[in-house]
């Protein structure tokens, strides 16, 4: 379940991803009608969202590793 989660999280981030690009390419080639704040806040969430993930998956990797390390069961 923990996985399933995890790759639509990422799936999301990809399709956000693709929206600040589009949205970046359309700003520097002039094409963008959004406000300056908007793109500002898109970016800002895009980021803290990678980050909260990052996150996530250090603390799972050591959980793991830690787990693996004193012969524990890992998916029991």
């Amino acid at each position: 379940m923990i996985i399933e989660h995890l790759k639509a999280e990422h799936r999301y981030d990809r399709l956000a991803g693709e929206e600040l690009r589009l949205t970046l390419t359309a700003l520097s080639e002039g094409r963008c009608a959004l406000p300056l704040d908007t793109i500002a806040r898109m970016l800002r969430s895009f980021l803290e969202c990678l980050r909260r993930h990052v996150s996530t998956e250090k603390l799972m990797m050591e959980a793991l590793l830690a787990a693996e390390a004193e012969e524990r069961e890992i998916f029991a």
